[in-house]
């Protein structure tokens, strides 16, 4: 990372540690899991970096949603998951203006598309969405799983890979997640695939 590209991200995450410490720590937690992933990929060094950068800023968006809905000990309702939905096209925003994020700027805008198109908020579809934000898509998910959410319990891994394979070819693109799998699930024990109660984030 360049030096004023690190001012510049250091600057935006202790912001981001001030409104909500949690989503600044999901940041860290989601950029180790998505190299994992792009390990798993043979992405290239210069790829595995913007990766990281995307991952560690894509939920930056959230510095323009409204406190109250961030720290919500209960499910949100339809107007409050609106605003919730909104952090994608803010933290592009906010990126696109900044030389130095230029790169990533549209992989934190394209991290909540989903590969049947259903996603959001342009409803990009299957490559159009861009390699990095599906890897992304899959390592979010993840620790939102794992670490649950105020309003939902955690789960374990396996119930969480579960979940996540549960959606591949439909929420995630396959080949991402057969990458995830290959690096949770190194020795490949069978994954049961049914139905779950968990929800997908």
């Amino acid at each position: 990372m360049k030096q004023v590209q690190f001012d510049s991200y250091q600057a935006m995450e202790r912001a981001m540690v001030r409104k909500d410490l949690a989503t600044a720590r999901h940041h860290s937690r989601v950029a180790e899991v998505c190299l994992k992933i792009g390990s798993h990929l043979s992405l290239s060094s210069e790829e595995l970096a913007c990766l990281e950068l995307s991952a560690l800023l894509h939920d930056i968006g959230k510095l323009g949603v409204d406190d109250a809905i961030l720290k919500s000990a209960t499910s949100l309702s339809e107007g409050e998951w609106a605003q919730m939905r909104a952090h994608a096209e803010i933290g592009f925003r906010l990126l696109r203006g900044l030389e130095e994020f230029s790169g990533v700027a549209e992989i934190v805008h394209s991290h909540h598309e989903r590969w049947d198109g259903a996603g959001y908020p342009r409803r990009l579809k299957g490559h159009e969405i861009p390699l990095l934000a599906r890897v992304i898509a899959v390592g979010d998910t993840f620790d939102a799983l794992v670490h649950g959410r105020p309003y939902r319990s955690a789960v374990s891994e396996t119930e969480a890979l579960q979940e996540i394979m549960r959606h591949r070819g439909t929420q995630f693109d396959p080949d991402v997640v057969d990458a995830f799998a290959a690096w949770l699930n190194p020795v490949g024990l069978p994954v049961s695939v049914h139905a779950t109660p968990y929800g997908m984030v």
